[in-house]
């Protein structure tokens, strides 16, 4: 009966732990709202830090990504837990 509980606490933990969406996903909630090509600039560089960013696993990070194209240079953030794409006015790093 231990071993039960303690599986299932385990996996409610991780069920509540685990971002619901990974950096390869997060990218593809990006380009679905753009048409435009989008690179990494650093590839160390994956997340920006966030304070409201709610995920144990990732230290409340952000995945970053940066879009260039002829108008010049967008940059986005995607919440891994939320899975919402937020535009940023400016490079973080």
């Amino acid at each position: 009966m231990t071993g039960i509980s303690l599986t299932l606490i385990f996996l409610t933990f991780l069920w509540v732990a685990i971002p619901s969406h990974n950096y390869e996903e997060a990218l593809g909630l990006v380009q679905s709202d753009s048409e435009q090509s989008f690179e990494n600039l650093n590839l160390t560089k994956q997340t920006i830090p966030d304070e409201k960013s709610s995920g144990w696993f990732l230290n409340k990070k952000l995945y970053w990504f940066v879009s260039k194209n002829k108008e010049g240079t967008e940059y986005y953030a995607v919440d891994p837990v939320k899975g919402e794409p937020i535009e940023l006015d400016e490079a973080y790093w």
